[in-house]
């Protein structure tokens, strides 16, 4: 409509449209035992930004036109999330608008990469987030640890021979600083996550071994937090896309 020339790009603020989407939420349940967003694990509906599920979209036009640039409400962490002095001003002359025709779903790897193909747009990826478990002989050097006192260890898994009865059982995160995903035989559910899919290598290899997967473009920062939540990291489009090496990432 003018406003920006056909490559020009803007940033869209989350912090205001959080707001708008959790104002949303209660403004659905009004006068209902249950609304569109009381889902389990989501605290939406309390007045938080963690959780949130990619259908609310559909069923929320209130927030088809309460997207704002990123320069009306930069994104706060923490104490100052629930603030957003320009938004209601920005608001009232706001140009942009979206709107949802139709939504489709899809539950496996090949819909999945047919639908990232045939309509060349990003998808939104919902996933479980895990934790992956490891175990260790509680004998020789890991007897006298805690993790093998009596009360923390357990049965050593039956599928692998371990030399004794019991091990430590050690959890970590599902993912590591390359930001990849991973998973085995031994694993606990821990959440959920919402992403973006926005492409996929069949070819690329994963530090655990894997061949192939979805390139997804996270919310999360760069950082190494303490067990179990773990190391995040992350790379370019290019590395994932196998473009570009790894030193010249």
């Amino acid at each position: 409509k003018g406003f920006m020339a056909e490559r020009d790009y803007v940033a869209f603020s989350q912090q205001a449209f959080g707001l708008s989407m959790i104002a949303a939420c209660k403004a659905a349940k009004s006068g209902k035992d249950i609304g569109i967003c009381d889902e389990f694990g989501d605290g939406v509906m309390d007045g938080s930004t963690e959780g949130g599920e990619i259908q609310w979209l559909k069923y929320l036009p209130d927030v088809w036109n309460k997207v704002l640039p990123h320069s009306v409400c930069p994104y706060t962490d923490g104490a100052h999330e629930h603030e957003c002095p320009g938004m209601d001003d920005a608001l009232k002359t706001n140009p942009i608008k979206f709107n949802i025709t139709a939504m489709h779903t899809t539950y496996d790897v090949e819909m999945s990469r047919r639908m990232l193909m045939e309509s060349g747009r990003v998808l939104g990826w919902s996933s479980p987030t895990h934790y992956v478990s490891y175990y260790m002989p509680c004998n020789d050097l890991w007897a006298a640890r805690p993790e093998c006192q009596e009360g923390k260890r357990v049965p050593c898994p039956t599928y692998r021979n371990y030399g004794t009865q019991y091990c430590a059982r050690l959890e970590t995160s599902g993912y590591n600083l390359d930001g990849e995903f991973f998973m085995h035989d031994q694993y606990i559910i821990e959440g959920g996550h919402a992403m973006n899919a926005v492409g996929f290598n069949d070819h690329f290899v994963t530090q655990s071994g894997q061949v192939g997967g979805f390139v997804l473009m996270n919310s999360w920062h760069d950082a190494i937090y303490p067990i179990p939540r773990g190391p995040r990291g992350s790379h370019s489009l290019p590395f994932y896309l196998s473009e570009i090496s790894d030193w010249d990432e």
